[in-house]
């Protein structure tokens, strides 16, 4: 608004209908804050306020024709920024597309990482589990059974001691893949993030804080 006043103030100042210019960089600034709908209302209102100090303020004999000369000119700023904007989104829609893939693909490989390691601890407590299971009552049978003897005895007992360990360990080996389940997502929002225009993020111990920047 202010720049716009400057421009109405400099086209009463003296008869230049050079001064117009000023409002054509002004309406290639516009389209980057306004709908096209705002800026060809401004193109007309503009236009209109300089025709109408040329013509009667000033009395320009050549009025109509320089402002028909400069609505020209601002149609073709506002197209040329109208590109530019347009070709600015186009690339930051891409980047952040690009971002999003990025992230999920960080996201993919983690749950392929839980997935599998489920899948390990599923199958060491469903095959060496149960057999050690197994093996287990079996020693305790035969320790039962040799009750007489004390060296089978001992040998039994120390068998049956390290068949408890193995199956303490393998517990605890699949208790461990079950029960970690970390996902990754401070470094796939870091990803998804990295070099996006617009937005600023910041990351404090478990709460995230994401404000966009101005």
């Amino acid at each position: 608004l202010g720049q716009w006043l400057a421009c109405v103030w400099l086209w009463t100042l003296q008869p230049d209908s050079f001064l117009a210019i000023y409002s054509v960089m002004l309406v290639a600034q516009l389209n980057f804050f306004f709908s096209a709908r705002w800026c060809l209302l401004y193109i007309l209102a503009s236009m209109g306020i300089f025709w109408v100090i040329q013509s009667f303020y000033w009395q320009s004999s050549s009025a109509l024709r320089e402002t028909l000369l400069f609505s020209a000119f601002h149609l073709f700023s506002w197209l040329i920024a109208t590109r530019t904007a347009t070709e600015q989104t186009a690339k930051e829609e891409a980047l952040r597309a690009q971002k999003t893939l990025e992230a999920n693909s960080l996201l993919l490989a983690d749950t392929s990482k839980q997935a599998e390691r489920l899948r390990i601890a599923r199958d060491l407590h469903d095959s060496i589990g149960h057999q050690l299971t197994a093996l287990a009552i079996k020693l305790e049978v035969a320790r039962l059974a040799s009750a007489d003897n004390d060296k089978a005895q001992t040998e039994i007992d120390q068998c049956r001691d390290l068949t408890k360990t193995l199956l303490r360990d393998i517990r605890q080996v699949v208790s461990d893949h079950r029960s970690d389940q970390t996902i990754h997502f401070r470094q796939a929002l870091e990803t998804m993030t990295e070099n996006m225009p617009k937005l600023a993020i910041q990351l404090a111990d478990k709460d995230l804080f994401i404000e966009r920047a101005d």
